[in-house]
Formats: structure tokens, sequence, C-alpha cells
């Protein structure tokens, strides 16, 4: 046989072999994913391969293979045969190479030198030099492939459960309840106790009003055998949720039908405790039921007698039916059941006769009880009826029940004015609004700014702590609450903790916020220090948008101008201002305002109109109005006919308009409301002789535009839609102004 074939059947040998080789090791791969079994890299294979009882090591492979090459073909067949039939019962270790012929170009590494075949792991010889791989190490010239790290974190991420993916959502989104549900709700069904108490535990430290999953959590606890947990979870959960009446109902039910005296006298404290809390719920009858069956079971009627008589004192919303209740019970049961321990020491009647006219005497204060506080309740059910969820949920509240509450509410605090008694009750139908409402700072407001007013000085600490839970729980994420809380600790004196609040808002609720910045420079101010005030606009100029740098830029040249004496550096804040927003309108009325106050030639105001109107950013609709301005401003302003006729000739069209609006308004006595470009001219009219006040108009025109638009992501924790953030930011401001009660609309309610 001639040398150039012996060479050629080695080298179509060696290829079959390897062709085996890489299809084997796909093979055993493939099992090891399955069994969870990580790669053997090059040093452990040549390890095993070392421990083995059969001759498998490198050398007496490279022997049969040169022996094949001396022998011929034939002998060559039959020890490669021999090779391959190892290979097909040994895990592949090491495998003897020869210089092999140079393989298509895209089948070569970087650097050009043969790759081993995919998915294979080999420890080469100098014949094949190392692929100049980053993933791969050479130890004593062996080169061994180390998985990716891309393959490592895709292992890791197939290991992570469904469960533990949804708990890494939440911890990244704290807010995100409805995969706080999905979490709890898969947990729950395969009843993962630590998992499911640790998340649960979690979720209502997010959402603590949450009374279901108190419940479930101590339901958890029970089924776990954990009776202690679960009185421990009850007592969180009421402290939490204190003024939820279903919370309150489920933790006196707990050892309800008890025989243990410490166990009953334990349940009654429990029910007491919560009859004083809620028991004056319009929603209460739940409660008052189990607390009638818990006495009625331990049949301790003077207590059920009792119970009756605070029911009938409180304008429930079964009131009525409780009263026929009572009529029975009082009818039905021994005369003595009706007595107070006072009236049973006194009381000895002579005859049947004497015990039943004194029942009906009992059971007639009783019913005077029932008429004042059926009076109540008739009074209060437009308000409660309109109700329709009283409980907290992290969706909006309807717009309707907004506008009940603030009625509601409105009429509370007109009680309290006239009866002050009443106080408690009215603080009452607040802590009930802040559950359904407890997303929403105009409540956590009004409620802090109502207890201020109605309970004094002597009270601070009951208003704070409205604040502390408004600011660290219920609205932590949104800046009204931090903004008026650092008000009222101003007003109070704690200077200290009022700027801490402003700088959480600027650092942490809302970066930038314009009526952060605004109130912080105030409230510099107000202390005294003026460089500091001056420093808070400058850093509040420097990362505000184009959006709301018109209202930010104009109270900072107000600042500068009317506070510091400053001109130069109030005009500089302008020319920065409109050169960033030069299609602003308000901007330009703004600086059209500063500079006829501070320089009486009509020149210099006439430039800063002509740059406003030469502008390219500016709409069409807002040049008309500004040239409409600026021919009202060049009539009483300018020094000759000659320049007003000039203004005149460049906007014939405004001119026209402008004097048919000026006929309009003096021939009516009040301007109907106008829409499109008419109205606006109709309104830009009525304030040019004063531009000032126009000015101020724009100005707050844009600046509740720009808070709402800065609000936007407040608005979906708020629970309001952007439609109705507008509407209420252009009626109220924005966030840190109190409500102003008494006059929210409610004409659409059909009150």
């Amino acid at each position: 046989m001639m040398e150039g074939e012996d060479d050629g059947n080695v080298l179509k040998l060696y290829e079959e072999m390897k062709l085996k080789m890489a299809a084997m090791e796909k093979m055993i791969q493939r099992k090891r994913k399955r069994d969870g079994v990580q790669k053997v890299t090059g040093a452990s294979a040549v390890t095993a391969s070392a421990n083995s009882t059969e001759p498998t090591t490198a050398e007496s492979k490279a022997a049969e293979l040169k022996a094949a090459e001396t022998t011929g073909a034939e002998t060559s067949a039959e020890s490669g045969a021999s090779i391959v039939a190892k290979l097909e019962v040994e895990t592949p270790a090491t495998i003897p190479t020869k210089p092999a012929k140079r393989q298509r170009k895209e089948d070569d590494n970087i650097s050009g030198d043969v790759m081993p075949a995919s998915g294979v792991e080999t420890n080469q010889t100098a014949a094949i030099p190392a692929p100049s791989n980053s993933s791969s190490g050479q130890i004593n010239g062996q080169v061994k492939v180390e998985p990716q790290d891309g393959e490592e974190k895709a292992s890791e991420q197939q290991e992570l459960t469904e469960e533990e993916k949804l708990w890494e959502k939440v911890q990244a989104d704290p807010a995100d309840f409805d995969t706080w549900v999905s979490l709890a709700s898969s947990l729950e069904q395969k009843d993962d106790y630590s998992f499911l108490r640790k998340v649960l535990r979690a979720l209502l430290k997010e959402f603590p009003l949450c009374y279901g999953y108190w419940t479930k959590l101590a339901e958890l606890e029970k089924r776990h055998g954990h009776p202690q947990l679960q009185l421990q979870t009850c007592g969180e959960g009421v402290r939490a949720a204190r003024h939820c009446h279903e919370m309150w109902t489920y933790y006196c039910c707990i050892d309800i039908d008890a025989k243990d005296d410490e166990l009953v006298a334990e349940t009654r404290r429990r029910f007491e405790e919560a009859a004083e809390v809620v028991g004056n719920d319009f929603q209460a009858h739940t409660f008052w039921n189990k607390f009638l069956e818990f006495e009625t079971l331990h049949e301790d009627y003077k207590r059920v007698a009792r119970i009756y008589l605070r029911i009938l004192a409180t304008p429930l919303a079964l009131l009525d039916e409780y009263y026929k209740k009572y009529q029975e019970f009082a009818s039905s049961r021994p005369l003595d059941d009706l007595l107070t321990e006072e009236e049973s020491k006194t009381f000895d009647p002579k005859s049947v006769e004497e015990s039943e006219k004194f029942r009906k005497e009992i059971m007639g204060r009783h019913e005077q009880l029932y008429l004042r506080a059926k009076k109540v309740k008739d009074a209060v059910d437009l308000f409660e009826n309109r109700v329709t969820r009283a409980y907290f949920h992290v969706k909006e509240v309807d717009v309707s029940d907004i506008a009940n509450w603030h009625a509601y509410l409105d009429y509370n605090e007109k009680w309290v004015s006239q009866s002050p008694d009443r106080t408690a009750g009215a603080m009452k139908v607040y802590e009930r609004c802040l559950v359904a409402c407890a997303n929403y700072p105009e409540f956590w407001i009004r409620y802090a700014n109502f207890l201020a007013k109605t309970r004094g000085k002597d009270y601070e600490n009951e208003t704070r702590a409205v604040f502390e839970r408004a600011t660290k729980i219920f609205t932590k994420r949104q800046p009204e609450a931090f903004l008026e809380y650092a008000i009222f600790e101003e007003t109070t004196g704690n200077v200290k903790h009022a700027r801490e609040l402003y700088e959480i808002v600027l650092s942490k609720i809302a970066p930038g916020l314009v009526e952060g910045v605004v109130n912080l420079a105030n409230f510099e101010r107000r202390q005294g220090s003026l460089e500091n005030a001056a420093r808070v606009y400058e850093e509040g100029l420097r990362a505000s948008p184009k959006e709301t740098i018109s209202f930010l830029a104009g109270r900072a040249a107000n600042f500068h101008w009317r506070v510091r004496g400053d001109i130069k550096q109030a005009q500089e804040i302008l020319e920065d201002a409109v050169s960033q927003a030069p299609g602003d309108i308000s901007l330009w009325f703004q600086y059209i305002t500063f500079t006829a106050s501070t320089n009486t030639a009509f020149e210099e105001t006439k430039k800063i109109y002509e740059r406003a109107l030469s502008t390219d950013s500016s709409t069409s609709e807002d040049k008309m109005i500004l040239a409409a301005h600026y021919l009202e401003f060049a009539s009483n302003n300018a020094s000759n006919a000659e320049e007003l006729w000039k203004i005149k000739e460049r906007f014939p069209n405004v001119s026209n308009l402008l004097v048919f609006t000026k006929r309009r308004i003096q021939a009516e006595d009040s301007t109907p409301a106008a829409t499109g470009s008419e109205g606006k001219l109709v309104q830009a009219t009525q304030s040019a002789s004063a531009s000032t006040t126009a000015v101020s108009s724009s100005t707050a025109t844009a600046v509740n535009a720009s808070a709402a638009s800065s609000a936007t992501g407040t608005n979906a924790q708020m629970g309001y839609t952007q439609q109705q953030a507008a509407s209420y930011y252009q009626q109220y401001g924005y966030g840190y102004q109190a409500y102003p009660q008494g006059q929210y609309n409610y004409s659409n309610q059909g009150w």
C-alpha cells in the first residue's frame, strides 16, 4: 500500500472517530441537563479517566493509532473499529490528534486555528493550538472549556419558580398590587407556609388597610398550629386597620365559642374595645350581631339588654330592624333583665301590673333613644347611601364618591361648628373616609386642617399623627401631604423638621417639582435666609424642563426683583428661560410685564413684543393674542401716532377684531364665555389695559397645566385619571393648598 494512501486512510478514520465522539458528547450533555449535573471540565475528565480500571489513557490510544499507520489499510480499519468501540462505552476525556488539514474559514476561530468539534470537551495536545477564547483557560498545555456567563445566568433564570419571579417583581415595584395578589394566591394554593407568611407580611406592610389579607395571614397561622401567632396577627391587624369593623369582628370571633372563663372574659374585652372603636360605624351591623350572639350564647341577658341600649343610641343602617328586635326581646324577657344594676337594687314591685308598668316605662325611655338616633340616621342617609365603596382598594375611587365624601365632611364640619360635642362623630366620618380614600392626599390634608382648627394647640400632636400616617404609610410616594406637613411644622416652630420635609420631596419623592422648589424657597425667605432661597431657585431652574420653566422662572425673577432688588439677575433669568422655551406665551407675558414695570421707555418693552412675535415656536393663535396685547400696549404708551399706525398696519385682522370685541364689551354688562381664538381675544382685550393682571391670569393657567403635567407619575398612585387630575388642579391648584371648604361643586349630583 502506498504511503500516501496509508495517511489518507488514517485521517479518514480519525475524522470518523471525531464525528462519533461529537454525537456521543451531545447525548451525554443532554442527559446531564436532564439530571441537573454540571458539565465536566477537561481537568475533571482527565481525573476520571486516570481512575478508570481500563487502559484508556491518551498514550494507549496513540499507540494503537501508530500501529494502524504501519500495518496497512486492513489493520488500520480493524484498529479504528476497536477505538471507536471503546469510545462508545466510555466518557471521552482526551482524544489523540494528528495535524489535520485546514478546514473552511467559517469553521476557524479568530486566529485561524482549527476549533474542536461543537459540544465536545477536549484536552487537546500541542498538535492543535488552543483557541484564543476568553471563556477558556489553559492548564498544563491543555484547554479547559468553561460555560459562558450568559449560559450561567440563563441557567439560574430557568431555575427560578414562577412564585420567585413574582417575588422579584414586587420587590422591584412594591406598589404593584396586582402582582402581590397573584403571588399570594399562587402560594395559598400550595399552602407554602414560610414563603406565604413572608409574602403576606410584606404585602400588609405596603397595604395595611387590606383587612382580607390580615385574616388570611391569621388563618394561615391557625392552620399550621400557631394559635398565639394568630392572635398576634389579629392584634397587628386591628392596630393597622383600626377603623375597619370587619377586621375587629374577625378578631372578636376567634374564641367566640370558648367555654373557659378566661377566654370568655378575654373575648368580652375584645368586643367591648371594638364597640368603642367601630361600634358607631354606619355599616357595623355584622359586628353588633356577633356581639349579641356571643352574650346570648353565654346566657347573659342583662348584657344583651345593655348592648341593645347602645345600639338604639347609634345611627346605624339597620337601626329600625334592631328596634324591632329589641321590642321582641324586652317584651319576652323577665323584667330583671332590663333593669340596670342600680334599678335592680331599688325596684321592688308589689304586683305583676306594677312590673309591667315599669317595663313599659323602661321601653319608653329606650324608644326616645331610638328616635333621636333615627333623626340623625335620616339626616346622613343621603350621604351614606351614596358610598359605593367603604373599604380600601388600590383602584381609583369614583368621582361621584369623592364628591360625596367632601359633601359629607362639609355637613359634619358645619354640625361641629354649631355643636362642638359632635367633634368625635366628625372625626369618625373622617377616619371612615380615609379607609376608602387612603390614597388621596386631599383628604389627609383636609383632616389635619380640621383637627388643627377645632382641637387647637393643645392637641397639635393629633394633627401631627395624621400627617405622619399620610407621609409614612398611605401617600408616602406623593408630595402633597409632605408640603402641607412642612407648613404645619413651620407654624408650630419646628423649623428643622419642616426643612427636612421639603428636602425629602425634592430629593426622593418628586425631584424638580415646581411647587416643592417654590415652597422651599419661600420657606427660606421667611427664615431670613435670602441666599438659601436664591440657591434653591438656581438649582430648581437648572433641573427644570421647558414645560415648567415658565412658572419657575417667573417666581425666581420676581424674588430677585422685588425681594432682593436685583433687577439684572431677574432679567438674566427671564432671558435664559425664553431661550429654552421660546414658544411659551405665558413666559413672554411675564417678561413683558417685568420690562414694562422696571423700564419706562416704550422702546424697551416694544423689543420684547417684537421678539415674542418673531419666534417660530409660537402658534398662530398665540401670536394673535400677543398682537392684540401689543396693539393695546402701543395705543396706551406709544410716543407718537405714526408708531401706533405702523403696528396697526402689520396686524389689520387683529386690529378689526379688537375693535369689534371692544364694542361688544361696552354693549354688554358681562361677556359670555367664549371658545376658540375669538374667546381668547376677548379675554386678552379685557385684560390688555392692565398687563400685569393679564400676565397673572395667563401664568396661573400655565401653572395649573404644568403642575398637572409634572404630577403625571403621581396620579396613577392617587387614583386620578389624567383628565380628572387636570380638572382638579385647575380648580384648586396643586397639592399643598388646603381644600377650599364649602366650595366643592355638587351641582351635577342633583343636591
